[in-house]
C-alpha cells in the first residue's frame, strides 16, 4: 500500500496545523488487511493510531493485526476489553473518544469524529462495493476538502490488490 508520509509540521506553535486525509477505496469487504497495513506502517513511524469501527468488524481486526506479519505482531487494545491505554492501536466505536491520545485515525463503516482537527492524519477506508459506503465517502471528501489546512488524496485498489492514487 503507497500512502505518502505524514506532512511536516511547522516549527512555529501558532502556525496552523495540515491535516492529510487519504480517502481509501476498497474492492471487496476485506477492511481488516489494509486496516492492518496502515497500522503497521503507522506504528513504525513513531505514531498511535485510533481505529473508529462497529464492534462485530473489531475480532476480525484483531485478528489481522496479531497475524499480518509473520515475524511480528502489532499490540492493540479495544473497548471491549479490559485493557490499558497505552496501546499503539486502539480499536473503539466512540466517535468522540481519543483513548490513547493518537494523532492518526483509520475511519471505518462511515463513522467519523465530532473534531477532524485534533487529528494529523486520516485514513478513511470504505467499501467500494456498497452504493452507501460510496456516497457516504463522497460526502466526507467534499465537506474535508473544502476546509483550510485540509489536504485529501484518492486511493483505489485494482484486481490484484494493488493500491495506487487516483487524481
Amino acid at each position: 500500500m503507497t500512502e505518502g508520509q505524514p506532512g511536516s509540521q511547522s516549527s512555529d506553535p501558532n502556525a496552523p496545523r495540515s491535516l492529510q486525509i487519504d480517502f481509501y477505496h476498497l474492492r471487496d469487504a476485506d477492511l481488516a488487511t489494509p486496516l492492518a497495513m496502515l497500522a503497521h506502517k503507522t506504528v513504525a513511524s513513531g505514531h498511535r493510531l485510533l481505529v473508529l469501527g462497529q464492534k462485530d468488524s473489531f475480532a476480525e481486526i484483531s485478528d489481522k493485526l496479531w497475524s499480518f506479519r509473520p515475524d511480528s505482531f502489532l499490540a492493540h487494545d479495544s473497548d471491549m476489553a479490559e485493557g490499558h491505554e497505552h496501546a499503539s492501536v486502539w480499536l473503539s466505536s466512540d466517535v468522540g473518544a481519543n483513548q490513547i491520545k493518537a494523532r492518526y485515525l483509520a475511519l471505518t463503516a462511515g463513522l467519523e469524529p465530532p473534531d477532524i482537527q485534533q487529528f494529523d492524519r486520516i485514513f478513511n477506508l470504505f467499501d467500494g462495493t456498497s452504493e452507501t459506503a460510496v456516497a457516504v465517502a463522497r460526502d466526507s471528501w467534499h465537506r474535508w476538502s473544502a476546509l483550510e489546512q485540509v489536504s485529501c488524496r484518492y486511493f483505489s485498489q485494482d484486481e490484484q490488490g494493488r493500491w495506487s492514487q487516483k487524481k
